[in-house]
């Protein structure tokens, strides 16, 4: 006989919806006491209310039907391991945003059977603007991998850049959130960038940090505190340029990249370049925002561009 605390609830609740939960997400529901949570783990199973193996959980018979006594009706899921996989990643990512969003796995706004063959992992919603995110993730490619590796990621990578341009024509959504697992795979969707014709396309580790930053963006305007930490009592207003977020009233006009958008480095780039064959023109006051720990990338990518820099825990702290 097991009692039930309110995160052994929480957790068989959270099954009930995913259907299937991994061990760092289960980890992280507990708190940072990996000892505890393997020890709440083995009592519900023990107990009966779920089934688990060394790296993913599921509700048992008798879970089921705890669940239902709730009013929940259990998610049932598939066999295939692939398919458990992908649920418990989706789980993985969309768990950590409800902190701060309304989250939808795929499952919920998926509405035909050919919409189940789309890749994307779900939507969040910020809660601040409305603005909707469907959520991607590319993997990770393990360290010296293969030739073959590599091309299956760049066909996945492709696959997904041709559904977002797809939606984003038929003007089904038009901001995505792209998690990659490890800076290889990163690197690789960098390498062939172009713009997905969205109006936002944040490109981000798939780690406390990528995912904290996120819902940093659901609670503040981040890109506004850090143009004013930067700037100070300046005065800002709408800059003209696609790519830009603000200019000021000297004219400086201002990048915000602390979400690493990746449609403004594409855009940022072909301004870059039409003034290295075209000198007569007179260029615009240029500036980039960004966090100190991204400032060594982009002064490759934007050689010529002035950076400036902000601390997170400043802009945390910022209100």
């Amino acid at each position: 006989m097991i009692r039930l605390q309110q995160r052994d609830i929480e957790y068989l609740k959270l099954l009930g919806r995913f259907g299937v939960l991994n061990k760092s997400t289960v980890d992280n529901h507990y708190g940072s006491h990996i000892q505890y949570s393997r020890y709440r783990r083995k009592k519900l199973a023990d107990a009966g209310y779920i089934l688990k193996n060394q790296k993913i959980s599921y509700l048992s018979s008798e879970g089921k039907e705890y669940i239902r006594s709730l009013g929940i009706e259990p998610r049932n899921i598939s066999g295939d391991k692939r398919a458990r996989n992908r649920i418990a990643k989706i789980a993985e990512i969309l768990i950590p945003l409800e902190k701060v969003y309304k989250i939808y796995p795929s499952w919920e706004i998926k509405n035909s059977f050919a919409d189940m063959k789309l890749l994307y992992y779900g939507k969040i919603v910020n809660p601040l603007n409305s603005s909707e995110y469907y959520v991607y993730n590319l993997g990770k490619l393990s360290e010296n991998p293969s030739r073959g590796a590599v091309t299956l990621k760049k066909r996945l990578i492709r696959n997904i850049r041709e559904e977002i341009v797809q939606k984003s024509r038929e003007r089904l959504f038009d901001r995505v959130i792209i998690f990659a697992e490890n800076g290889l795979t990163m690197n690789l969707y960098k390498g062939e960038l172009r713009t997905l014709e969205v109006k936002e396309q944040l490109l981000l580790p798939l780690t406390d940090y990528g995912l904290n930053l996120v819902n940093l963006y659901g609670i503040k305007d981040v890109n506004y505190a850090a143009a004013k930490l930067v700037y100070g009592n300046v005065n800002f207003s709408k800059s003209n340029f696609i790519f830009a977020d603000y200019v000021t009233s000297d004219g400086i006009n201002i990048i915000t990249m602390i979400n690493n958008d990746m449609e403004k480095l594409v855009k940022l780039k072909q301004y870059r370049t039409m003034f290295e064959y075209n000198s007569t023109s007179v260029r615009a006051k240029i500036e980039v925002v960004c966090l100190e720990e991204q400032e060594r990338a982009l002064e490759e990518e934007l050689p010529g561009i002035k950076i400036r820099t902000v601390n997170l825990e400043d802009l945390e702290l910022r209100r």
